[in-house]
């Protein structure tokens, strides 16, 4: 559908949101991705749990350490499936003639559990509103033809924040300062400045994760 809507975006101004939700578990990816990493057939034991499920619930499933690694080589055979898709999409743009004035922003809703407590996927946030690195480190790239240096944004931000700086890319009026809104600093670019509230630092994990999805 997304594609289809790339044919008939015209010159007026758009805006397209797209949730893809097939990096978050189950874990299966595609064959060629899992064949790639090696996990290729999926091993019974994860085949009805970390490979079928949405939610691993603590008090009802118990994976063996000795997974992990088979674990993380599901998770990014999920993350080869969406490189393709991300690659269609930008692909379609160019095809179509929007890659030199659309801005792209790719991130996600919470990291991902992969075994560093002994458990997979978020359910411990859901369960147990525990706060830890895997589930707040997430990935945030912009993407913004007018902008031909690339920059890392080394301070820690929020996805409030994104509101504002999206606004700001796009010519758009922002809201008033003070309602806890903070642009992303994106160089010459930036959206509207204002109070934004504290944010605690989280608990770490011994071992910073992966960047997830």
């Amino acid at each position: 559908m997304l594609l289809e809507a790339f044919a008939t975006a015209g010159d007026a101004p758009c805006f397209w949101w797209f949730h893809d939700k097939w990096v978050h578990l189950p874990y299966v990816g595609d064959e060629p991705a899992r064949r790639a990493l090696g996990v290729e057939p999926v091993p019974a034991h994860l085949a009805e749990t970390v490979a079928d499920l949405f939610v691993l619930e603590r008090h009802r499933y118990t994976l063996d350490p000795a997974d992990s690694e088979v674990i993380r080589r599901l998770y990014a055979a999920n993350v080869r499936a969406l490189d393709r898709r991300l690659a269609r999409w930008l692909d379609a743009l160019e095809a179509h003639g929007l890659q030199d004035r659309t801005v792209i922003v790719l991130t996600t809703d919470h990291g991902e559990e992969l075994m560093e407590r002994g458990h997979v996927g978020h359910a411990s946030t859901a369960e147990h509103a525990t706060l830890f690195e895997e589930q707040l480190r997430i990935p945030l790239l912009v993407i913004d033809p007018r902008v031909r240096a690339p920059r890392t944004v080394q301070t820690r931000v929020q996805q409030l924040d994104l509101y504002a700086t999206v606004l700001g890319l796009a010519g758009v009026p922002a809201p008033p300062p003070g309602g806890g809104f903070e642009p992303v600093g994106l160089g010459r670019r930036r959206a509207v400045r204002g109070p934004g509230p504290a944010v605690p630092e989280p608990q770490r994990s011994p071992r910073l994760p992966h960047a997830r999805g």
